[in-house]
């Protein structure tokens, strides 16, 4: 799926929209909607590799370098990892403080594709 230069400014309100997109690492996303997106990975088995937390702009997304989470692995982790990685993933992002509003997820080799 091929995200345009309109998507790369847009706040996605819609956790689906995620994956229709093939969860691209473009999509900013609001703090709720990223952690339904996180559920969604864990219940298709996608394995979430980065969490970056920033403030939304509208539009324009500004990165917060003290709001990143990486996981652990640095490939998919296997079938029974995948849930206790996302976890993690999901913990960050409600720990983020509360001006950092947005997230973007990226996940490892869009396996959801």
């Amino acid at each position: 799926m091929v995200i345009s230069v309109q998507d790369r400014t847009t706040l996605f309100e819609n956790a689906e929209a995620f994956f229709a997109k093939s969860g691209s690492p473009w999509m900013k996303l609001p703090r709720a909607i990223a952690s339904e997106v996180i559920e969604g990975c864990s219940k298709r088995q996608v394995a979430v590799s980065i969490v970056e937390g920033g403030i939304w702009h509208s539009p324009g997304f500004e990165h917060r370098l003290d709001a990143i989470w990486h996981s652990e692995f640095d490939v998919k982790p296997g079938d029974s990892l995948v849930e206790k990685n996302n976890n993690e993933a999901l913990s960050f992002i409600k720990q983020l403080p509360s001006n950092h509003d947005v997230a973007i997820i990226s996940t490892f080799g869009n396996e959801h594709e």
